[in-house]
C-alpha cells in the first residue's frame, strides 16, 4: 500500500501518471490534501503541517489502512516526514521526491514574498497574476526572484504541467497558502535527522528543488540521499524499486466510504462525479459557459428538481468522463428528469504559452452571469463577493472541458 500526496497547489491528478506506472506492481491511493482539488480546506488558516498529516492519518484509517508507505514530492514530501514523524508505527518507508529544505532567511523572506494574493477580480487580472507567476517559476525559483543566482539549471516549460498548476491555484483560491506557509515554515534537515522509517531522497532533473539535494546532507542511517537528479526513466525505476525492496503489508478496504451527497459512480467503469439534489431522477448539466452558484462540486440553486445533477459527458468536474447518460442512471436507480442537455460546448483558443485561453474562457462565463443578471431583474452587484464566486467556479468547470483532452 502506498499513500501517495501531491505538491501544491496542485491535486491528486497529477499523480496519476505515476500511479498508473506503479499500478501493476502496488497499490495506490492518491488524496486531495487539505485545500486542494476537491479536499475542503482546513479552518485554520496558520495551520501547520503536522495538521496536515492528522488529517490524512484519519483518511487512512477511515479506508481501513493500518499500515503504508508514502511517496510524497515537494509539500506532499514535507507531509511524508510528518506523518512519519507523528506515527512510526504505521508509517513503513518515504520517498521523498524533492524536499524542501529552506534556511532561515530564505523561510523569512518566501513568508514575505511567496503567499501573493490570488483572490478572483471582476476584470479577470488575477489570471494574468497568476499565470505570470507560473511561467516565471518556470525558470527561476523563487518565481519573484528574477536573478542569475535564481534562474534554475533546467527549465521546465511543459505546457501540461503549467496548466495543472494553474489549475491548482484556481481550485484553491487563496486557500493556497497554507499549505505553502506550513511547508516553508518546516525544518526539512531537521525532520531527515530524525525519521526513524527507512527513507529515500531523490528528484527529477528539472525538479525546481533539484538543487536542494545538496542541503540534504544527514548523518541518519535510515535516509538514503540521491545526490544527482534522475533522468525521466531511471526517476521512475528508482521509485518502483524503492517500494518493491520497501513494501508495505497492509491492503485498502474493498468498499471506499462516500459522502452522503458527492460521490464518483462508475458507469462502465469510467469515474462520473454526481451530487445529490432533493427531487426524482437526474438532470445532466448543459456544457455552457455558465456560473455555478454552489462552486464548483456543488448542486444547483434548485436542488428540488431532481435527485441528482451530474456535468455532461466531458464537461466541468466531468471533462474526464466520456460517460452513457442511460448507463448513469441505471447505476443510480433512476430515469433521467426531464432533457438530458449534452450537446457540443463552445469552443475557445487551445492552452498556449501565452495565457490567452484563461480569459477568453473567463469573459465568456462572465457575460452569461451579466445576462442571467438581467433576466432575473435583480440590482445585486454582478461583481459583489457571491457573484465572483459563482463567476469562478463556472470559469473552472469550463476551463476543464477546454484543457482535459491535453492532461
Amino acid at each position: 500500500m502506498i499513500v501517495m500526496l501531491h505538491e501544491s497547489p496542485r491535486s491528486s491528478t497529477s499523480l496519476l501518471p505515476l500511479m498508473r506506472h506503479l499500478s501493476d506492481k502496488f497499490c495506490c491511493i492518491a488524496f486531495d490534501t487539505p485545500g486542494y482539488g476537491a479536499s475542503d480546506p482546513l479552518p485554520d488558516s496558520q495551520a501547520t503541517l503536522n495538521d496536515f498529516a492528522d488529517i490524512i492519518l484519519e483518511a487512512t484509517l477511515a479506508l481501513g489502512i493500518s499500515k503504508f508507505s508514502v511517496y510524497g514530492t515537494h509539500t506532499g514530501a514535507a507531509i511524508a516526514v510528518q506523518l512519519a514523524l507523528s506515527t512510526p508505527q504505521r508509517v513503513t518507508s518515504l520517498l521523498l521526491d524533492g524536499l524542501a529544505i529552506f534556511s532561515v532567511e530564505e523561510q523569512k523572506d518566501m513568508l514575505e514574498h511567496y503567499l501573493i494574493p490570488h483572490q478572483p477580480q471582476w476584470d479577470g487580472s488575477h489570471l494574468m497574476r497568476i499565470w505570470s507567476r507560473i511561467r516565471d517559476q518556470a525558470i527561476f525559483f523563487p518565481f519573484y526572484n528574477r536573478s542569475h543566482a535564481a534562474r534554475l539549471a533546467q527549465p521546465n516549460l511543459d505546457l501540461n504541467f503549467m496548466l495543472r498548476t494553474c489549475f491548482g491555484f484556481l481550485e484553491s483560491g487563496d486557500h493556497y497558502q497554507v499549505g505553502y506557509r506550513a511547508a516553508i515554515c518546516f525544518d526539512g534537515r531537521e525532520g531527515l535527522s530524525s525519521i526513524t522509517v527507512p527513507s529515500r531522497l531523490q528528484t527529477r532533473s528539472h525538479d525546481l528543488l533539484a538543487s536542494h539535494l545538496m542541503r540534504a546532507k544527514s548523518k541518519n542511517s535510515l535516509v538514503s540521499l540521491e545526490t544527482t537528479p534522475l533522468q525521466d526513466d531511471a526517476w521512475l525505476q528508482s521509485i518502483i524499486a524503492w517500494f518493491s525492496t520497501h513494501p508495505s503489508p497492509s491492503s485498502c478496504s474493498s468498499v471506499l466510504p462516500q459522502h452522503p451527497r458527492r460521490r464518483f459512480v462508475y458507469p462502465n467503469g469510467v469515474p462520473v462525479y454526481v451530487v445529490a439534489g432533493e427531487g426524482q431522477g437526474l438532470t445532466v448539466t448543459a456544457p455552457t459557459p455558465s456560473p455555478r452558484n454552489n462552486g464548483l462540486y456543488g448542486a444547483p440553486d434548485d436542488a428540488e428538481r431532481a435527485g441528482w445533477f451530474a456535468d455532461s459527458p466531458c464537461y466541468g468536474v466531468n471533462a474526464a468522463a466520456n460517460y452513457d447518460p442511460a448507463a448513469l442512471t441505471a447505476l443510480l436507480g433512476t430515469t433521467v428528469n426531464g432533457q438530458t442537455l449534452v450537446s457540443e460546448p463552445s469552443s475557445f483558443p487551445e492552452p498556449d504559452y501565452d495565457g490567452a485561453f484563461l480569459i477568453s474562457t473567463w469573459y465568456a462565463v462572465r457575460d452569461n452571469l451579466i445576462a442571467l443578471s438581467a433576466q432575473e431583474g435583480g440590482d445585486e452587484n454582478a461583481a459583489a463577493g457571491p457573484q465572483l464566486a459563482a463567476l469562478s467556479a463556472g470559469h473552472l468547470a469550463l476551463l476543464y472541458t477546454q484543457s482535459m483532452n491535453r492532461l
